[in-house]
C-alpha cells in the first residue's frame, strides 16, 4: 500500500502496459489477501487512510484521489471479473461500494438472482428519478399514503406490497444475504410492473403534489435495493 500510494502521489503510476514498479500486481495483492481472510473485510479503509496520512507528514500527498481510487476500484472489478461474475454485475456492485471486498463480492454474486425482467423494470424506475433530478426535482425521502390518487389503486397496492417487503428483509439485510434480498425484490416486480403498465400512473402528473408524493413513493422503495446494487448498470439479462 505504501508503495503504491507513494508511487501516485509523485506521478509514477502505471500508464497504458507499463507498470514498471508493479503497482497493479501489488494491489491485486492487497484485494486477494483481504478476499482469502473475511475477517479482514473491513481492513482496507484504515490501511489506505493510514497509509496516506503518514506519507502525507513527509510531504508526500496525493493530488489526485479520484484517479487512486479508480485503480484499486478497477483492480477489485478485474478479480471479481475472472472468478466468472458477470462484467455488469461487478460493474453494478461497486458503483456502490468498493472498500469492502467481501461485502461486494456478496453484493455482485446475488445480483444473479435479478431476472431480465426484475432488472428493465427497477432500471425504468431509477431513470425515471434520474430524469426528475435533471430537472431540479428532488424526490422526498417517504411518500405520503393520504395523497394517493384514490383508495385501492395501484399507488396503495404499490406501497403496501413495498411495506411487506421491507419487514421480510430486515433480517437478510442485518445478516448481508443479499441473495434472500433479492429474491424478495424478485416478489416486488409483478407489483411495480404494474404501477407502470395496468394502473395508468403518471409520475410526472402536472399536479405538482400528486407528482412530488410518487417521486417519492419510487425513491423510498428503490433506495434500500440501489444500495445494494446500481440497477442502471444492469442490462437486460440475468
Amino acid at each position: 500500500m505504501d508503495t503504491i500510494v507513494g508511487c501516485f502521489a509523485v506521478g509514477l503510476e502505471p500508464s497504458g502496459s507499463a507498470d514498471p514498479f508493479g503497482l497493479r500486481r501489488a494491489a491485486i495483492g492487497i484485494w486477494q489477501i483481504l478476499l482469502d481472510r473475511p475477517a479482514w473485510n473491513r481492513m482496507f479503509e484504515p490501511l489506505y487512510h493510514a497509509t496516506r496520512v503518514a506519507l502525507a507528514n513527509q510531504g508526500v500527498v496525493v493530488k489526485d484521489t479520484a484517479k487512486l481510487d479508480e485503480f484499486f476500484k478497477a483492480r477489485l472489478r478485474g478479480i471479481l471479473v475472472d472468478t466468472g461474475i458477470p462484467a455488469q454485475d461487478a460493474d453494478a456492485a461497486l458503483a456502490q461500494d468498493w472498500r469492502d471486498p467481501i461485502d461486494a463480492r456478496s453484493r455482485a454474486l446475488a445480483c444473479a438472482k435479478i431476472s431480465k425482467e426484475a432488472r428493465e423494470v427497477f432500471k425504468r424506475v431509477a431513470n425515471i428519478l434520474d430524469d426528475a433530478r435533471a430537472k431540479k426535482l428532488v424526490p422526498g425521502e417517504t411518500p405520503d399514503a393520504t395523497r394517493f390518487a384514490e383508495t385501492g389503486n395501484v399507488e396503495h397496492r404499490l406501497y403496501a406490497a413495498i411495506v411487506d417487503a421491507r419487514g421480510r428483509e430486515t433480517k437478510p439485510r442485518a445478516d448481508r444475504n443479499y441473495t434472500a434480498v433479492f429474491e424478495s425484490l424478485e416478489q416486488l416486480r409483478p407489483t411495480v410492473a404494474a404501477f407502470f403498465d395496468k394502473g395508468g400512473v403518471m409520475v410526472m402528473d402536472p399536479n405538482p403534489q400528486l407528482r412530488d408524493n410518487r417521486l417519492a413513493l419510487l425513491h423510498w422503495f428503490i433506495s434500500p435495493y440501489m444500495a445494494i446494487a446500481d440497477f442502471r448498470l444492469l442490462g437486460g439479462s440475468s
